[in-house]
Parts: structure tokens; sequence; C-alpha cells
């Protein structure tokens, strides 16, 4: 497809070829990927001098999977489930806050901890009593959560994964560091937004201290 330009104050700038936002997003059947937020990147035109403003627009490959592409979210829905994931932080890492932590979630909410060979979870109560063992065993936590990625939204259903670091000590002097991703499958309700299914997934090999810490709850 050949590159069009306009012209404005006597100066030719190229077609937007793509909208992107802070991931990599691949274009749609006509060029351009929709997005709520202002963030262009330029094509540039064949033959112009790099002036320094002009960033290239990566390959649809570049993206991979397009299951796992950032999606299209508004900005408001998007920052309501970054705070949902980090109220969640929070109130682990607080190892007292057990309401805070079942506020974020649904009634009928599934925490699936099972790609870590923790429990599968099936309401609130059984998260309830999980994180009461947890919070008995535990004399720290820290948990440092980033790369939020929108995975999917329909109106009154979102979902969000992140990169989290957790770090944790036991009160027997155990200690447990994992890398992890979160994802949160989330529904809209009338306090806000709440999690309905909740797994965490390894992305290094988990050390055997969290077994020896949390193998038993």
């Amino acid at each position: 497809m050949k590159n069009r330009t306009r012209r404005n104050e006597g100066i030719d700038r190229p077609q937007l070829l793509h909208c992107r936002t802070d991931a990599h997003r691949p274009a749609s059947r006509a060029g351009t990927v929709k997005t709520s937020r202002a963030k262009t990147w330029l094509a540039p035109r064949p033959g112009a001098k790099n002036l320094g403003r002009e960033q290239p627009v990566l390959p649809e490959a570049e993206c991979g999977d397009r299951s796992r592409c950032m999606t299209e979210m508004p900005f408001e829905v998007r920052l309501a489930l970054q705070d949902l994931m980090t109220d969640y932080c929070y109130a682990v890492d607080a190892l007292t806050r057990i309401d805070d932590l079942l506020d974020v979630f649904t009634e009928d909410a599934v925490a699936d901890f099972s790609a870590i060979g923790l429990p599968l979870m099936n309401d609130r109560g059984e998260i309830k009593k999980f994180f009461d063992a947890v919070f008995a065993d535990m004399s720290h936590h820290a948990h440092y959560i980033t790369n939020f990625r929108p995975v999917s939204y329909d109106g009154d259903q979102a979902a969000m994964t992140a990169y989290v670091i957790g770090l944790g000590r036991s009160r027997d002097g155990n200690s447990v560091e994992v890398h992890v991703c979160y994802g949160f499958e989330c529904v809209r309700r009338q306090g806000g937004w709440r999690c309905r299914h909740y797994t965490i997934t390894p992305m290094l090999p988990l050390p055997a201290s969290l077994d020896e810490i949390h193998g038993e709850h």
C-alpha cells in the first residue's frame, strides 16, 4: 500500500499507518489500529530524512500470537483493573488485611494457583482459608507488580495480566522469591470492578522453598 501525504503549512507529512500505545499491536485490515489514547507512531516515507521524530513501525510478527497482544480498553477501565491488582498486592503484603483482600474478589471467585503447585480455590471462603494460613506463617511479604497488559474488554467484563516479583519470609526463617504472571478476569459490579477468576503462572523456575512454606495449605 503506497503512502499518501497531506499538505500542512507547506510541509508534507506521511499518512498515519499504525496507532500504538505502549505495546506492539497488529494492524487492522484498513492499516490502522483504533485506540483511545492520543499517542501515535509514524511510518517514515521512503527516502525521507530522519529528524528524530519518526519511529519504525514494527511488523505484525513482533507481537506474536494475536491473543497475547494488547487489546483496546477504555483508559478508565484499564486504570481500575490496575488499581484492583495493586490493591490485592498491598493486602497480601500487609499480612493482616484479609477483608481488604477478599474485597478484591466476587463471592464466587475462582483463584487457581495450581500452575505453581498451590491450591485451586472455588469461592471467597476457600480463598480466605488459604490466606489465613499464609498470613499466620509469614513474617514479611513484598510483591512488586508491573507490565500491566489489557487482554480483553467487553462492556462489563475485562481481563488484564501483569508481571509480579513476589518475596516472602516465613516465621521459621525460610525465604521465597518467585517471578510470576498474574491473570485477573474481572466483572463490573455496583461497587466497581471485582475479580472473578485469578490465575498465577510461573515465568521462571519455582524455588523449592515455595512448597516448603505454602505446600500444605
